[in-house]
């Protein structure tokens, strides 16, 4: 728990950890998502590149 007031105040204030971990999972997940996407986009856009050169070349051979 987190406290925000001092042993002498007659009111306690305390947030459980919860409220700090929910957000910051949400936002780990996020970035490991548009992450994983931006990898997956990058190396699709090069295996169609390299796919592109190979109908080229086999097409210049026949």
């Amino acid at each position: 728990m987190v406290e925000l007031s001092g042993k002498s105040d007659p009111f306690q204030h305390s947030f459980p950890n919860a409220v700090f971990y929910i957000p910051a999972l949400i936002v780990v997940s996020a970035v490991a998502f548009f992450g994983y996407k931006l990898y997956k986009s990058l190396t699709e856009k090069d295996r169609k590149r390299e796919e592109k050169l190979k109908a080229k070349q086999a097409k210049k051979k026949k």
